[in-house]
């Protein structure tokens, strides 16, 4: 499932006192633009995630891959090895058994999905991610605001929005 960066402030919140903590979004999620694929996307990207060890004056760091991010992980880890202490993939979306949840296929069935996502999403974000985080909805808005700026508008994250700022 497309996530953004913010969904790691918890995890970033207990960390910082040791570590200096940033969460980076994958092109087109979160507050990051789409940008146009291609076939050196992933040295890109690990280029665009070199540029910020080296702009935060960072010698060597533990990089951690989420999900679709991992592939961006490991490729960064092999590309710049002198500067990746630690490599922690969690849950990469690498494996072939990987069974999306029953939901998920119905929500990719056309005019089914489309009539169940309303729902799914006020049950998912106003009562599931409220319950697990432990915040009020109203806190959780931010959140919220990021994980659908991908699915906007008629191409969602097909779209180029010039208005998107990247994560940092």
């Amino acid at each position: 499932m497309p996530t953004s960066g913010r969904l790691w402030n918890g995890i970033n919140e207990k960390l910082c006192d040791r570590f200096t903590c940033l969460a980076v979004d994958l092109p087109g999620l979160g507050r990051t633009p789409q940008i146009p694929y291609g076939p050196k996307q992933l040295e890109l990207l690990a280029e665009q995630i070199e540029r910020i060890r080296v702009e935060r004056n960072i010698e060597k760091w533990h990089v951690v891959g989420h999900d679709a991010g991992s592939a961006v992980a490991v490729h960064y880890a092999f590309r710049f090895q002198e500067r990746v202490d630690r490599l922690v993939l969690l849950s990469p979306a690498v494996f072939p058994e990987l069974k999306p949840f029953s939901l998920f296929r119905l929500l990719r069935i056309p005019v089914i999905g489309e009539l169940l996502a309303p729902i799914v999403n006020t049950i998912f974000w106003n009562i599931a991610m409220r319950y697990a985080l432990k915040q009020p909805t109203s806190k959780l808005r931010g959140v919220v605001r990021d994980f659908h700026a991908p699915f906007s508008g008629l191409w969602g994250s097909w779209r180029k929005d010039s208005r998107s700022e990247p994560l940092r």
